[in-house]
């Protein structure tokens, strides 16, 4: 999960009153369903007297089990309105910091500005102060850039502020959602009425991380990767991730890393050539996520890979359509990775082109029957790449099968 840098301008036209209206709603969901909930239960509780059967005595322990459920559900409601209301104070803050010491800057003796990136500069030069504050120049210019060096480190730390809490927020979110309980989970996900494609979608779920997410590399490695890859950004990944990639790491020194990270970065640029209509879920994800693998697979062997690539969807809350997609394509890249070891890049990308054609890889895609519905997966040579329709970002997830 990796974001662009924000910049100044972007976070002050933030409308952050919007999450927190959101929050509001969640707490009030929240108490609805517990509320009805618990007096459906009760009014079926009550009913012995008038239905006492064996019937009666199963329809009330059902009614138990639904209400239970329900506040469980009331329970992931409240949490995620908590959360939301943590994350709208937090961004709040950092942005009035950022607006703040924006203000400040602008109105310094040293006619300073701040650019997008949180770095402060001064509209004259060095020479300009020296000669302005003779016989103090030296001292006006190191109080200049003490100035302009203390400005930029509250700016450009709110802005990682922002977009920490902003990446944690949002895998705290999905996170949450794997709290649902696995009847929840399954009465709510949109399903294909091939019965093939059901199969492969309960059959490829992968369950949530164990840990919370955390932004990797940090400290010391990072800044060792940055050296062999200058501009490289930490990811949020789960613990199976950095697990998977330290042990990367171990065998195959920072070498591993930068190339697994240039291999993502190839499988995308190489999705958007072939399929520049269709690089959210469709032709063009297929193609990025099989691609990514076979690479991978011929570097790092496909036992790796295959760690890896489900590591990589046990981030939560990601739509099972999606993840069943995800991880039935990347089966498919590594089994071409390891049965074409010495392939090259284009003779790769020509063999998953040939798979996705015929129809063996994933797609998401709006069913005729149901224009109206939520996008479920299907094969490759079914739709073409104006049918294909995105998922959400966040959705209910099923059960793991495993």
């Amino acid at each position: 999960m990796t974001r662009e840098p924000l910049t100044i301008d972007q976070v002050l036209g933030w409308q952050v009153h919007h999450i927190a209206d959101t929050a509001f709603k969640l707490g009030g969901s929240s108490q609805t369903v517990d509320r009805e909930a618990d007096s459906a239960a009760k009014k079926i509780d009550t009913s012995q007297e008038f239905f006492d059967s064996e019937a009666g005595t199963a329809a009330r322990d059902r009614a138990l089990i639904d209400r239970n459920e329900a506040f469980d559900t009331a329970d992931v409601l409240d949490a995620m309105g908590k959360l939301a209301r943590s994350l709208a104070d937090t961004i709040a803050t950092e942005i009035q910091t950022i607006r703040d010491t924006k203000e400040e800057v602008e109105s310094s003796r040293w006619d300073l500005f701040v650019n997008g990136d949180g770095t402060v500069d001064s509209y004259r030069s060095n020479w300009e102060i020296a000669t302005e504050f003779f016989p103090f120049g030296p001292a006006a210019v190191t109080a200049k850039e003490s100035a302009e060096l203390s400005f930029q480190i509250t700016l450009q730390s709110a802005l990682t502020n922002i977009l920490e809490a902003d990446l944690e927020g949002g895998a705290k979110f999905a996170t949450l959602l794997e709290n649902l309980t696995d009847s929840v989970k399954t009465a709510l996900a949109a399903k294909p009425s091939d019965p093939e494609l059901a199969k492969i979608l309960e059959d490829y779920q992968t369950d949530s991380s164990v840990g919370d997410l955390q932004l990797w590399p940090t400290g010391w490695q990072l800044e060792a990767l940055q050296r062999v890859k200058p501009g490289l950004q930490p990811q949020m990944l789960s613990t199976e991730e950095i697990a998977v990639m330290s042990m990367l790491l171990a065998e195959k020194d920072y070498a591993g890393i930068v190339d697994q990270f240039e291999m993502t970065e190839q499988a995308k640029a190489a999705a958007l050539a072939a399929y520049p209509d269709s690089a959210d879920d469709g032709q063009g994800d297929a193609f990025r996520h099989a691609y990514w693998n076979a690479l991978m697979a011929q570097r790092f062997g496909p036992e790796w890979t295959e760690m890896y690539g489900t590591a990589h969807e046990k981030l939560g809350g990601n739509p099972p359509n999606r993840e069943a997609m995800d991880l039935f394509n990347n089966q498919l890249g590594r089994e071409i990775g390891a049965a074409y070891p010495d392939a090259s890049p284009e003779e790769l990308q020509q063999l998953i082109k040939n798979e996705i054609d015929s129809g063996n890889a994933l797609v998401l895609a709006i069913p005729p029957e149901n224009p109206a519905g939520a996008p479920v997966i299907a094969w490759s040579n079914q739709f073409t790449e104006e049918d294909i329709d995105q998922a959400p970002g966040i959705d209910i997830p099923l059960p793991t099968s495993n």
